[in-house]
């Protein structure tokens, strides 16, 4: 049997995930790009929520990697359904707010284009290695040029 203060919990906990979800919306469709855990730390201070009880919500940071990046970020990469239907559908925020209310979408562990951010950061790190290697041919060309150059005094000349 359900006390009193039971349902009271229930209220309090989807009165929050509701708060939570209307904030995540907002700031990801603003033009400010607020970090995670900027938003994080405003959403507890107003709701008076320790970080134990924010964890229990849905779309929330889970993991310290989260925390990082910008809140749009965090929307296309750790929650790409809602990403979706807040830029390519034509539904309302009070729509989105039903669904979301009726979905069981949570925070994913890994960001949805993972293999891509590997590729793309092992790409850089192979074009910044051959940058690199061409400046060093580069300076030693420049260095066997003036070595060559009839004004080295110091170059023994035939």
């Amino acid at each position: 049997m359900t006390t009193l203060l039971d349902l009271l919990d229930d209220v309090r906990e989807d009165l929050l995930q509701e708060s939570w979800d209307k904030r995540l919306i907002e700031d990801c469709r603003s033009k400010d790009f607020r970090y995670i855990n900027i938003l994080v730390h405003i959403f507890m201070d107003e709701e008076k929520v320790p970080i134990q009880r924010l964890n229990t919500l849905k779309r929330t940071p889970k993991h310290t990697w989260q925390f990082g990046i910008t809140v749009p970020r965090f929307v296309a990469a750790y929650l790409p359904k809602l990403n979706e239907l807040l830029w390519d559908s034509k539904m309302t925020d009070q729509q989105i707010f039903e669904w979301l209310g009726r979905s069981n979408l949570d925070t994913l562990k890994s960001s949805s284009d993972y293999r891509r951010n590997i590729k793309d950061f092992r790409l850089f790190n192979r074009t910044k290695a051959v940058d690199k290697k061409a400046k060093i041919e580069s300076a030693m060309g420049i260095k066997v040029y003036q070595a060559g150059l009839r004004s080295n005094w110091r170059a023994v000349k035939k």
